[in-house]
């Protein structure tokens, strides 16, 4: 079992300790430090946008990535699932594409063993502008011998992981958080006004006709007089 050992050395004698009255000093207040700040995107006085280096967003897979047919250093299709949006103003729309790379693969094996799959965000392509990402660990394990499914990493979207055969399967539209590796200028021409929300849509004013028929009362025909009522029969 574990086991405290505690030393003692024995002090010289002295001469007798005074006595006093005063109360012991309060222990000086540490102040503790605040959380830094994240980085975030923003806009330069040029119009350009600017991703500072650890700038975090979401990637999404475009593809489907199996630790059955991967291997270690594959590339696969990824995109940025939320937009970056500084004051109104788009700096990358999602959709923007880019590469993503296979950084471990295990197959489902013998024993009970579950297949391992873990992948990392590489770069996003904006209309030439390179943008270095780091940091996703998009991954997970397939069934063990328990036949439970074993979590690995970080992942977000859930519902994309599935597990065939042991091995473990992400399927395109899994999500997974990445940060930007260097901080990227986006030019100016490429920063655009965030569409306008839609507005939502007005009820179309009904003719008298139509209101008094909902309401309950016939409308008057045009020499003035009331239709006839209308009566549905329902046959036996």
């Amino acid at each position: 079992g574990a086991r405290l050992d505690f030393n003692f050395t024995q002090q010289p004698a002295g001469p007798a300790a005074q006595t006093s009255t005063e109360a012991p000093a309060a222990p000086a207040a540490t102040a503790t430090p605040a959380p830094a700040a994240l980085p975030v995107a923003s806009i330069n006085a040029d119009g350009s946008g600017l991703l500072p280096n650890g700038t975090r967003i979401v990637i999404a897979l475009n593809e489907e990535v199996s630790s059955k047919n991967r291997r270690i250093g594959d590339k696969f299709v990824i995109s940025l699932a939320e937009p970056i949006v500084v004051d109104g103003r788009v700096v990358v729309p999602a959709g923007t594409t880019g590469q993503g790379e296979v950084t471990f693969v295990s197959r489902a094996g013998m024993m009970g063993k579950g297949g391992e799959l873990t992948l990392a965000a590489r770069f996003l392509d904006y209309q030439g502008t390179q943008i270095p990402l780091r940091g996703l660990q998009l991954g997970g394990r397939g069934t063990d011998n328990t036949g439970a499914v074993i979590a690995a990493t970080v992942l977000i979207g859930i519902g994309g992981v599935f597990i065939t055969g042991g091995n473990m399967v992400l399927k395109p539209g899994t999500r997974g958080d990445a940060k930007v590796n260097a901080e990227v200028t986006i030019p100016a021409n490429l920063v655009q006004a965030a569409p306008a929300p839609e507005a939502p849509a007005l009820a179309e004013a009904q003719p008298p006709a139509a209101e008094a028929a909902q309401a309950g009362a016939p409308a008057e025909s045009p020499g003035g007089s009331s239709p006839a009522p209308v009566t549905a029969t329902t046959n036996p």
